[in-house]
């Protein structure tokens, strides 16, 4: 007797191998996702697509997928649906337009839209090539930013990065190619996944002050942002650093100027 569906699906392997036969051939940009998402880190780019369009369908579907978020987020802040949204969305706006009224336009679109991108790129996606050149720049670029995010005096920046940096030099030239290999083998995916959810707490400074009785309203208002960590970090992996740091600045000059176009012209 031939087993049920839900019987085949719960055997050991048969559900990777459903998912697999269910979207290889049928949505193969899916596939691709799911694969990366599984294993960030395989090296041969042929176990993830077989050529470029299919790389390039995998892309759009990341879009996509990031887009259909944020309309949901958009449509929550738009009819309420959860309790104190569009207060969330109001501060986030407010808060990039008042860096714009401080710094005026262009400085406020060169930091938003140029350098932080370029800083964020460099501490969440360079050391997704595990060099230790590039993991170790990853590390010292995240110990300014983290302070510079958090406090406005300088004192209190330049001691945390002089406490930090003969840390960081330490371990530098204590690391060996093998010993990143080790970590990226043991404890890579779980890496790459906690640098993304971090990369998403992050962005919750750009909401405060913040409530504890609004928990729900950040999980769904930052929700694309973690969706866009992925898109971010699959462009590095797949096509190279700087292609993630242009496609970076492209995403937050639309933002920038949408936002800017609604409440000044």
């Amino acid at each position: 007797m031939a087993p049920t569906p839900i019987i085949f699906l719960l055997s050991k392997g048969n559900s990777f191998l459903f998912i697999k036969s269910t979207f290889y051939y049928k949505i193969p940009a899916l596939y691709n996702i799911f694969l990366f998402l599984k294993s960030p880190f395989i090296a041969s780019k042929k176990q993830y697509y077989k050529s470029y369009i299919s790389f390039a369908k995998s892309i759009m579907l990341f879009i996509l997928i990031l887009v259909f978020v944020g309309v949901i987020r958009y449509l929550f802040s738009q009819i309420n649906l959860l309790n104190g949204f569009r207060n969330i969305t109001e501060q986030n706006n407010a808060n990039i337009l008042g860096i714009i009224k401080k710094r005026g336009v262009t400085v406020a679109f060169l930091f938003i839209s140029v350098f932080v991108p370029f800083i964020e790129e460099l501490i969440f996606r360079r050391w997704l090539s595990f060099k230790r050149n590039h993991v170790f720049l990853s590390l010292l670029a995240f110990i300014i930013y983290i302070p510079f995010s958090f406090s406005t005096t300088s004192l209190f920046i330049l001691i945390t990065f002089l406490f930090f940096s003969p840390i960081i030099y330490l371990l530098y030239i204590n690391t060996t190619k093998e010993t990143l290999n080790y970590f990226k083998s043991k404890y890579g995916v779980f890496t790459f996944h906690a640098m993304a959810f971090l990369f998403t707490i992050l962005h919750l400074k750009n909401l405060a002050p913040l409530s504890n009785e609004l928990i729900i309203e950040y999980i769904v208002f930052l929700t694309p942002n973690y969706a866009y960590s992925l898109i971010t970090s699959y462009i590095s992996i797949r096509s190279g650093f700087i292609f993630s740091v242009f496609f970076h600045i492209a995403i937050n000059s639309l933002s920038f100027i949408a936002l800017y176009n609604l409440c000044y012209i």
